[in-house]
């Protein structure tokens, strides 16, 4: 039991990583967009 719960910590981490670097690419594109081109993600 122990054993799955380290495993299901670990992919939840792994969900939450991948989700912040998600977030991250999307905020740096439109403010890329929002200054360069002057339009934003809609």
């Amino acid at each position: 039991m122990d054993k799955l719960l380290k495993r299901y910590c670990q992919a939840l981490e792994w969900a939450l990583v991948g989700l912040l670097a998600v977030m991250v690419v999307l905020v740096f594109g439109n403010v890329v967009l929002r200054y360069a081109f002057n339009s934003g993600i809609t």
